[in-house]
Parts: structure tokens; sequence; C-alpha cells
């Protein structure tokens, strides 16, 4: 785990309990909790702002967030590429918003 001080852990602790108190699945909680625990402090605070911002988006940034895993695993280009437009296009309709 990269939280090594004790401000770091209190993020991670942070966006842990945000997880587990919000909507998901169990499974889609365990998925975000496992990734969290390799994730640098910087991730976990970024994920942590955008989730408090965006609560309504949770459940969208995990699907997103397996699709990507996924991606990645199968080494689908195309997939990966159709991840990221979907991104830039929702991220920047939350900017106008």
């Amino acid at each position: 785990m990269y939280m090594e001080n004790p401000m770091e852990q209190s993020f991670l602790e942070e966006i842990i309990a945000f997880i587990q108190n919000s909507s998901l699945s169990d499974e889609d909680k365990n998925v975000w909790i496992k990734s969290l625990k390799n994730a640098t402090p910087e991730i976990a605070i970024s994920l942590l702002s955008y989730f408090q911002d965006f609560p309504d988006k949770v459940q969208w940034a995990t699907d997103m967030f397996k699709r990507k895993v996924q991606a990645l695993k199968t080494k689908d280009e195309n997939a990966w590429n159709q991840i990221l437009a979907e991104e830039e296009q929702e991220l920047a309709q939350l900017t106008q918003e």
C-alpha cells in the first residue's frame, strides 16, 4: 500500500468509507477497495474529490473503471479508445454544468 503517512491514510479511509456507504453493489465496492489498496495518494485523493463532487456519477465511474480493466486485460485497443472518448465527452459535460 502506498499510503505511508497519516494524512494519506486518512484519505484512503475516507474514500473507502464513502464507497462502503454508497449504493454500489458489494461486488463493485470490492472492486474499488481492492484497487485502492494499490493506489497512489494522488489517485485516492482525486477519486475521493470526484466522488464527493459528483456523487450521482459513482456508478458510471465504476462501470468505466471495470471496462478499462477488461480492455487492458484483453489488450483491446479499440475498446480502450472508445472508453476514453466516452469519458472525455462525459467530463466535458460535467464542466459545462
